[in-house]
């Protein structure tokens, strides 16, 4: 690998959505605990969390399309 190439970050989307008739799910609570684990692991500037929140399934396509992500992190109930 050439060193004075940028290294490619490893994207991590968190998709949620709560549809109104159900439960709480405590998505921004599970968003929070993410966000810390990476930002007190060694390798943090290694990876770039993305989210969108509310999606419906159409929107689930326009974010991975949009973010391209390696992982995806995906918690929704279905309405």
């Amino acid at each position: 690998m050439n060193q004075n190439q940028p290294v490619e970050k490893i994207k991590i989307l968190f998709l949620a959505s709560n549809p109104k008739d159900s439960g709480r799910l405590a998505l921004d609570q599970e968003y929070r605990e993410i966000y810390r684990k990476i930002r007190s692991s060694e390798y943090r500037s290694a990876l770039d969390l993305k989210q969108s929140w509310a999606v419906s399934f159409d929107d689930i396509v326009d974010a991975l399309l949009y973010h391209k992500p390696h992982i995806v992190h995906l918690k929704m109930l279905k309405s």
